[in-house]
């Protein structure tokens, strides 16, 4: 029987992921640990693996690490930066995932739809971490490009944060701009919690 040292390095790669595929996570990392790191083709496959395997078990920070070695290797790989794009998202580190968002789309490694996914994502997840207040959180959805702003999800975001803010003035503004391009419903609730804060 062949040892885990004569295998192929495709062999140790298509045995890892099959090991993981069963949950044998340290039959998984043996295969990986057991190919020649030496030669970057192999490490580059090696590291992309683990960053794919990891970010399938959640393992959020280890799939990072993974990603950014194999990015040590090959800094332009699309497939490490895609990678890298959806570990950052499930990290909720916006500002890199807005800076990669930025690359792949100039690339046009990311469709339409994906850039406004993850954009969205990442505004909300800004929004939510970075405690904004006064100007600087007017000043941030002014930078927000104009087709996020439409979408509902980070409107909605943005006008939680204006109510906990206290700055009727600035959301009143913001809802007659998006009721002159298209009504909706939903903001009327803002509106009855604008004139209770007023009379109170």
């Amino acid at each position: 029987a062949d040892t885990e040292d004569s295998l192929s390095p495709l062999h140790h790669l298509l045995a890892a992921r099959a090991s993981h595929a069963f949950r044998s996570y340290a039959k998984r990392d043996a295969h990986l640990d057991a190919l020649d790191m030496q030669n970057q083709e192999i490490a580059l496959a090696a590291h992309i693996t683990r960053a794919q395997l990891y970010l399938d078990q959640r393992k959020f920070n280890l799939a990072l690490d993974a990603v950014l070695a194999a990015k040590a290797i090959s800094p332009k790989l699309t497939a490490a930066m895609l990678l890298e794009l959806k570990i950052r998202h499930r990290l909720k580190q916006a500002e890199h995932t807005l800076e990669l968002i930025d690359q792949l789309e100039k690339s046009e490694a990311l469709d339409a739809t994906s850039c406004i996914h993850y954009r969205l994502a990442a505004y909300i997840a800004q929004l939510r971490t970075l405690s904004l207040q006064g100007r600087k959180l007017t000043e941030w959805w002014s930078a927000i490009p104009n087709n996020i702003q439409q979408e509902y999800a980070l409107r909605e975001a943005y006008f939680q944060a204006l109510l906990a803010d206290k700055q009727a003035t600035e959301l009143l503004k913001v809802m007659q701009i998006q009721l002159k391009n298209v009504w909706d419903s939903q903001l009327i609730h803002y509106l009855t919690d604008l004139r209770c804060d007023s009379a109170d």
